[in-house]
């Protein structure tokens, strides 16, 4: 059984080795399937890296093992639209908030750098933001991708000594390949907003 270093901290003892881990949850990228094969219980928590090293403190950051997935950025905001508009997690508050996105993707990514800027929405911050300082370091171990996710998570697994784990995919969104939703205009705007997140995690089309 996980012991819970603290009861307000995504932050658990690993067993028999005394090292905490880290899961940092950016938004839309399979964070239920993998919070769900570790048995994090509670909610999401969807702070940056740089906000829960200061909330935890430095030593405890440093001493943990600390780690994230990325998703291909056209992929990752389709999705995010899609879950968005389509009311979210179906609480009341995701259900007002889905009427403030436009109906139309096209017309979303015309204003894209509005909604990433949005006070209270991380859906759409820019990746590199989710595991990076103030001045764009990477301050966590490991970065996986969601496009070999199977593989990059059971070397999470490896380094917390734990057997390897056969992921699900829950909290699926339903909309069609990604590929077949933009054009040459949003493709082009998305590859503008998510520049660092195409660079950094070296993504294509």
């Amino acid at each position: 059984m996980l012991n819970l270093i603290t009861s307000k901290w995504v932050s658990f003892l690993v067993p028999n080795k005394g090292r905490s881990f880290i899961f940092i949850h950016v938004q839309k990228t399979a964070g239920k399937s993998i919070r769900q094969a570790l048995g994090l219980q509670g909610g999401a928590d969807h702070r940056l890296a740089k906000v829960i090293r200061s909330d935890l403190g430095e030593a405890a950051f440093l001493s943990s093992f600390k780690f994230a997935f990325v998703r291909n950025p056209w992929d990752r905001l389709i999705s995010a639209y899609f879950y968005r508009v389509q009311g979210g997690n179906g609480s009341l508050g995701d259900q007002e908030r889905a009427k403030h996105y436009p109906d139309s993707f096209d017309a979303f990514c015309e204003r894209i750098e509005e909604f990433k800027n949005l006070p209270n929405e991380s859906m759409f911050v820019s990746q590199v933001d989710w595991v990076s300082d103030d001045n764009a370091i990477q301050i966590i171990d490991f970065v996986g991708r969601i496009e070999n996710i199977q593989e990059d998570f059971d070397i999470v697994c490896e380094e917390l000594k734990r057997p390897s784990i056969k992921l699900s995919h829950v909290n699926k969104s339903q909309h069609k390949s990604y590929r077949d939703i933009y054009n040459s205009r949003t493709k082009n705007l998305v590859a503008i907003a998510y520049k660092d997140d195409i660079e950094r995690f070296k993504y294509s089309f």
